[in-house]
């Protein structure tokens, strides 16, 4: 988790941000810094997206990171009151660039839709299928339950 971007502020909260991974490894401060910087030029928040220029794991297909709720971490710690105010707290999901594609294709809420009916694994290192091989026909739900069924009761 980012400590610090909170300074700069977006609607009038500072955010950070959290990643979740398979396992400890300096790689993924490294992505936080670069989200933390990232965020200091372009303001990033709910729904952006960032090119990471890599993967962010050997093997893996996910070279970007999208800015969504914290849903693998339950909805408490998206709200972290702070002494003059609060952050919030988005998570940075590694997603591939097919998935991107397919996000400017047909909205963000296709995209969770579609990790929602075919439960990705937010922390996989990159086997799922690209968007358009999953067979996905776009609905109207937006459900968010594969992902909220995962969540853990975190707080900040």
């Amino acid at each position: 988790m980012t400590a610090g971007c909170c300074t700069v502020e977006t609607d009038g909260h500072g955010l950070e941000f959290v990643l979740s991974a398979p396992a400890r490894d300096e790689r993924f401060a490294e992505l936080l810094a670069m989200t933390a910087y990232y965020h200091s030029d372009h303001h990033l928040d709910l729904e952006h997206s960032l090119p990471t220029g890599k993967p962010w794991l050997p093997g893996s297909h996910c070279d970007h990171l999208l800015i969504s709720l914290p849903y693998l971490h339950g909805p408490d710690l998206e709200h972290c009151p702070l002494p003059d105010g609060h952050a919030r707290v988005l998570w940075a999901l590694p997603v591939t660039a097919a998935e991107m594609a397919y996000r400017r294709e047909h909205g963000h809420e296709a995209l969770e839709q579609l990790f929602d009916e075919h439960a990705i694994v937010p922390t996989d290192q990159g086997g799922r299928p690209a968007p358009e091989s999953r067979g996905h026909s776009p609905g109207a739900s937006g459900s968010r339950g594969a992902l909220q069924r995962r969540q853990n009761s975190s707080t900040c």
